[in-house]
């Protein structure tokens, strides 16, 4: 029994070669569903610690460890994102590369995956929120590349230069 973690922190549950989501918390503990939704229904249930199998039905299809495979080595590659800083087409290459290339037509489209990593990595960064511009505060006359210190700078009306900063 493995539980992988998905980008969006929620769990998948790897159970005798077949792939499972947390469906809900329930009194013995938390109910799995297999994620072939379409053509299977079977549930489990096992204790909150993941450890216990308490229910276990059984599957309309057969198990696939190359679909497995392919989904242990997606989660491995959103993990290895939000630890490191390599590069996605690095850290796309050295997980699909060892991969069977019947597991590899599972994982899906190179650049999909590499965009959805960029995403990974762009959201671990929290950004203030700024909700009107009075909240923006420029500290310092770094920023500007022209002008006086402590000269003041203003957004020009229609007429003027559109789209340029203009001394006042």
């Amino acid at each position: 029994m493995e539980c992988l973690i998905t980008k969006r922190n929620k769990n998948k549950l790897i159970y005798k070669d077949f792939l499972h989501f947390e469906q809900k918390k329930v009194k013995l503990g938390i109910r799995w569903v297999c994620v072939h939704k379409d053509m299977c229904n079977r549930t489990i249930t096992t204790d909150e610690e993941i450890t216990t199998v308490f229910k276990f039905g059984a599957h309309s299809h057969e198990g696939d460890p190359h679909f497995i495979n392919a989904e242990r080595a997606k989660c491995t590659m959103k993990e290895t994102t939000r630890r490191n800083y390599d590069l996605p087409s690095r850290i796309y290459a050295g997980n699909v590369v060892n991969l069977s290339n019947k597991s590899k037509q599972f994982i899906g489209n190179e650049n999909s995956i590499k965009r959805c990593l960029r995403r990974i990595r762009s959201n671990i960064y929290i950004y203030p929120k700024i909700s009107k511009i009075d909240d923006i505060s420029l500290e310092g006359t770094h920023w500007s590349m022209t002008g006086k210190e402590n000269s003041e700078f203003s957004i020009p009306q229609k007429k003027d230069m559109v789209g340029r900063v203009r001394r006042v």
